[in-house]
């Protein structure tokens, strides 16, 4: 499980991501949540935790888990790097994917 973050520094709204093989097109961050609450994941997300004990999480720029991406250490938490800042479209389960990606 990892939680994204509308601001960076794990501020703003949060939508917690429980499947790590999903894209994010249909995911919203928790109304009430603060700023940017209710609005698209997708492409509006600046930072992210993790909540796993022993699996890294990954996030890609792509739907299908392709083009660049971050990894997340388990229970870390981070600022997207400036390459997928607002730029995210899925999740995936690191080192685990399905192509692309590079890992």
């Amino acid at each position: 499980m990892a939680c994204f973050y509308y601001n960076s520094n794990q501020q703003g709204a949060i939508a917690t991501i429980f499947n790590g093989g999903a894209n994010l097109d249909h995911q919203i961050f928790s109304p009430n949540s603060g700023p940017g609450s209710r609005q698209k994941v997708e492409d509006n997300t600046a930072s992210w935790d993790s909540r796993t004990r022993n699996t890294a999480f990954c996030v890609h720029r792509d739907r299908w888990w392709k083009g660049p991406y971050n990894s997340l250490k388990p229970q870390a938490r981070k600022n997207l790097t400036s390459s997928l800042k607002n730029k995210n479209s899925s999740t995936n389960w690191y080192p685990r994917h399905e192509g692309g990606g590079g890992h």
